[in-house]
């Protein structure tokens, strides 16, 4: 945790050291952006309303990955993941001294399908299907100049929670505890790495 704090706070200094430098850049009408967050890699198009307010529309995924651990109520879980989804977004720069920094909301629709299997072989899914979900966070930089761009973004996903089932061959003993936990709630964090290209 320490460390993707470390690297967050590396990125977001970067960002900002550097907003200054492009301040004579010439405003990007369109800007094609890829991305790379827990939720999968994405690709969206952006579209500059004013030099402070851009559109943005975005799809992106995970294949069926299995790549973590968690832990519910003191029992591990292997986690294997998998989602689809797409959205629109809103990003506004509300102070002109500071257009590194960005408000960004929107909606997404989709799904985020998630298996628990614990040491004995006991699985739950844990899977969010209603949509759509609001979406509100931060961002640092891509700011809507011809060339490179690339930011970090930081907020949540809000919607109905997770759908918790247990697997039938199991007791399912840990059914109330998944369900009740962070990683079924209605709130899911989000952090997302961006890298863009703007003409």
């Amino acid at each position: 945790m320490r460390m993707l704090l470390g690297v967050t706070t590396l990125i977001g200094l970067s960002v900002m050291g550097t907003a200054h430098a492009e301040d004579g850049s010439d405003l990007a009408e369109s800007s094609l952006i890829v991305g790379v967050s827990p939720f999968g890699g994405s690709l969206g198009y952006s579209y500059a309303v004013s030099s402070r307010t851009t559109i943005q529309g975005t799809f992106g995924g995970l294949p069926e990955s299995s790549f973590m651990s968690v832990s519910v109520d003191g029992t591990d879980y292997d986690l294997t993941a998998k989602a689809s989804w797409a959205g629109g977004f809103i990003n506004h720069r509300p102070a002109e001294n500071a257009d590194w920094f960005r408000l960004n909301m929107g909606v997404a629709f989709g799904s985020i399908e998630n298996t628990l299997v614990d040491s004995s072989g006991d699985r739950y899914d844990v899977n969010f299907k209603e949509t759509p979900v609001a979406y509100m966070g931060v961002g640092l930089g891509l700011r809507p100049i011809k060339g490179l761009q690339y930011g970090l973004d930081m907020g949540a996903l809000f919607g109905a929670g997770a759908i918790v089932s247990a697997d039938p061959e199991n007791a399912g003993d840990a059914l109330e505890a998944i369900a009740s936990s962070p990683i079924a709630g209605n709130v899911l964090p989000n952090a997302q790495l961006t890298i863009g290209w703007g003409f």
